[in-house]
């Protein structure tokens, strides 16, 4: 597997006929399909290309045929397609963008390559499989087990299959591998820090690199730098740029520039932003000044995709629908979210946080589980380092338990997960949410360990207080334990943010028990809560959850019918009442944050 980040290069789309089949036996692995097709007449390998049932990539199988939505296991894709053979000097990688959970490909009988971890994209060394004619087979297993990431109970469904585009790159043998931009402000100048990696067969040849920053809107050319890159090494140079020549981006000013680079064989390209993120206090600040962010997690269903990685049609309706909330900010999922969904995000305004999904796994300190999950970081980090929207790297939710006395905690990969971090994207903040889980404090020290909470820059509370108030009359309410939770992670002296809260409301349903009534009192709660800790100074944001219902086969009751149901939208994005009610409470907060403009 290679390690290439190919920006806005969209190579050759395989888009073409796509056939599957499911294979919950494993007869394709032991009769090795890749290496031949069965002959008329014979029996064994008990399959033909014929008896694949019609699909297409990107997709999950769980969606495009109803008799699979609840399979779990390996499925086998096939896609022939035609090519030229790379030429001389030239190379050929296949390029994935994601694929749920692990997989095996194998390309004219040969076996390229595989991948585990199923929400971040990978890369396929084919130059010497690729022909003119060509047949595709890539073995997809889609379950969960006792050393997955996620692990094998979460709160969301469990789609499988190729849920990104498939694409054939063609490169010339030194080639451009992955620049990153960072950026912050110093004074009257913004400081880019711009760092890039070539590579080559000859390992000590350097290469002429020119990276370019223009501006999309009108095309002038803001910087221009050249490097010499040494194949495998980074090569890095900082460029000061007068802030009076600058556009920041920001959620109010979403200004985005492209940043181009070239040798002379090779070209690439990508959206990068200029804005400074950082902490100072309780304070979170954007490009010099506090701001407050207010929305809700983005769990939308792509009709074709499912759940964490959407399409470009939903990604843009998400954040249309987040816009209209007068939100500025959203959880992207417990798994790293789609290319189209970030963009969509820095195009329109929309800051995010991405996590990886170390999620309600009490061993997560175990080499197989947290080395997997550091793998998701990496590739998380290095295809999303240029967007200007992400401004928060989660390393993980509800999933510390420590237990010392029982011998049991997690505390291991968490502080690794935080320094790795720090280590290699510095300018974007820290954060994990969890612990408190329930209406009571508890031992804090077992869910939100001070250790970890000193790694972070920014501590995210989950919290669903008082959700069975009026449940039971004869028991006080407990809505009000939400300020005790948040205001003892306040007193760590870093931001806080409310991460999770919500409740459960059926759209229609007028009784107590799922009502919509409840969940919009609920709601006009939760924003009296968010305004108060904005004026205390003891929160600084608040995500909702969650914005849309979704499904998820662990809530199974009448009401539930197997989705989460604690969406301000239906699974339709048809609003219920609490909608009204936060996007009134949200427009009366967005007046707090004032615009980033220019220093």
């Amino acid at each position: 597997m290679i390690q290439i980040q190919f920006g806005l290069s969209d190579g050759i789309p395989l888009t073409g006929p796509w056939g599957l089949l499911p294979d919950p036996m494993n007869r394709s692995v032991r009769q090795t399909w890749w290496k031949s097709e069965r002959t008329p007449g014979r029996f064994f390998p008990s399959y033909d290309d014929e008896a694949f049932w019609p699909t297409k990539v990107p997709s999950a199988y769980n969606l495009v045929y109803p008799e699979l939505l609840y399979y779990e296991g390996l499925v086998v894709y096939c896609h022939r397609f035609e090519a030229r053979k790379p030429g001389e000097g030239e190379l050929a990688f296949l390029h994935f963008g994601a694929v749920n959970d692990s997989c095996r490909v194998f390309l004219n009988g040969t076996w390229v390559g595989g991948h585990e971890g199923g929400f971040t994209p990978f890369t396929l060394d084919v130059t010497g499989n690729l022909q003119e004619h060509n047949r595709l087979l890539v073995f997809v297993e889609s379950c969960r087990n006792g050393q997955s990431v996620p692990g094998e109970i979460h709160d969301w469904f469990h789609y499988g299959g190729i849920l990104g585009p498939v694409r054939l790159y063609y490169k010339p043998e030194e080639y451009i591998r992955e620049i990153r931009v960072t950026t912050a402000l110093d004074g009257e100048d913004a400081v880019l820090r711009i760092r890039a990696m070539t590579e080559g067969p000859v390992r000590g040849r350097k290469t002429a690199l020119d990276i370019a920053l223009n501006d999309i809107a009108d095309g002038s050319e803001l910087m221009r730098i050249r490097l010499h890159c040494t194949p495998g090494s980074w090569e890095e140079q900082t460029a000061r740029l007068p802030l009076h020549l600058v556009k920041l981006w920001s959620p109010q000013t979403p200004h985005l520039y492209r940043i181009s680079a070239g040798t002379a064989r090779d070209a690439w390209q990508d959206e990068t932003g200029i804005r400074e993120i950082r902490t100072e206090g309780r304070s979170i600040l954007l490009n010099g000044r506090p701001v407050v962010l207010q929305g809700a997690a983005a769990w939308t269903e792509d009709p074709d995709r499912g759940i964490f990685f959407m399409g470009q049609e939903a990604a843009e309706r998400t954040v249309r629908l987040l816009q209209d909330l007068h939100a500025n900010f959203a959880r992207a999922g417990h798994c790293p979210n789609s290319p189209e969904f970030v963009r969509a995000c820095s195009r329109l305004g929309i800051l995010l946080w991405m996590e990886v999904p170390a999620y309600w796994i009490r061993d997560m300190h175990q080499p197989a589980r947290s080395n997997l999950a550091m793998r998701m970081m990496a590739g998380m980090l290095r295809h999303y380092a240029n967007s200007p929207s992400v401004m928060f790297w989660s390393i993980g939710n509800e999933s510390i338990f420590h237990f010392p006395n029982q011998g049991e905690s997690n505390i291991r990969y968490f502080l690794e997960a935080a320094d790795y971090i720090r280590e290699h994207d510095p300018s974007r903040l820290v954060t994990y949410t969890g612990g408190f889980e329930g209406d009571d404090l508890g031992n804090v020290e077992e869910l939100y360990p001070s250790s970890v909470m000193k790694k972070l820059d920014v501590i995210g509370i989950n919290s669903y207080c008082g959700i069975h108030d009026g449940a039971d009359p004869g028991k006080p309410e407990e809505f009000g334990n939400h300020r005790k939770k948040l205001k003892y992670a306040a007193g760590f002296g870093k931001p806080v943010i409310l991460a999770e809260a919500g409740i459960d409301a059926v759209r229609g349903e007028q009784g107590f028990d799922f009502g919509e009534e409840r969940q919009r009192i609920y709601h006009g709660k939760l924003q009296q809560l968010f305004h108060e800790g904005l004026e205390e100074g003891w929160l600084q944001g608040m995500c909702l959850f969650v914005l849309n219902d979704y499904r998820t086969p662990i809530k199974l009751g009448r009401f539930q019918q197997g989705y989460n149901r604690k969406g301000l939208v239906d699974e339709s994005f048809q609003p219920k009442a609490a909608y009204a009610v936060v996007r009134e409470g949200y427009a009366r907060s967005r007046s707090m944050d004032a615009p980033q403009q220019n220093k």
